[in-house]
């Protein structure tokens, strides 16, 4: 017959394994990246505001973009989006700290939500010096297929072209930093 501390101590044991389990069980859940297969990002129409060397003048396809096979920081925004235009400038900051290694592309949605016509988009763009590619959706494929909640909204994309993170509202530029900063990495 077993001492009752052994007992105990077998239980306590055993208590202790579950917890360990069932903590790494849920870290590699909430992560994001625990096996959990990452969502391809969608295909949409774009028309250009600021092509910086990535977008066509004119229309053109987000596909253009993911087919140059980088890291891509696709920002949603609207041209009367107090938070959009508060987040543009570290936008900007940071998209010139990783020219060459990251695109930038902001993407006004304004005109399908209420915030914004083309023209207060491009007097936006103009007022805060913006210079890494912009354009509008054609239509509201991305806030249909993203499932946009309101703006801004801002995906990070691998070179693959899979969604490693969705953040709606504003992004704070050593947020920003750090999460592209994993994104190039990978």
């Amino acid at each position: 017959m077993m001492s009752s501390s052994l007992v105990t101590l077998r239980r306590r044991s055993r208590a202790i394994f579950a917890l360990i389990v069932i903590a790494l069980l849920l870290l590699s859940a909430c992560s994001g990246f625990g096996g959990k297969k990452l969502p391809k990002a969608t295909d949409f129409n774009i028309g250009s505001y600021t092509t910086a060397n990535v977008l066509p003048d004119g229309e053109s396809s987000f596909s253009h973009v993911l087919a140059l096979k980088k890291p891509i920081v696709l920002n949603f925004w609207g041209g009367d989006c107090p938070p959009c235009r508060q987040e543009m400038p570290d936008f900007q900051k940071v998209a010139d700290q990783y020219q060459g290694q990251v695109i930038f592309l902001g993407v006004d949605v304004g005109p399908f939500v209420q915030l914004g016509t083309h023209e207060q988009a491009k007097q936006l763009l103009k007022d805060l010096n913006i210079t890494y590619p912009t354009g509008y959706s054609i239509d509201d494929t991305p806030i249909r297929a993203y499932n946009l909640p309101g703006l801004p909204v801002t995906l990070l994309i691998d070179k693959e072209g899979r969604i490693v993170k969705t953040k709606p509202g504003l992004y704070a530029e050593s947020d920003l930093k750090s999460d592209i900063k994993t994104l190039v990495t990978d």
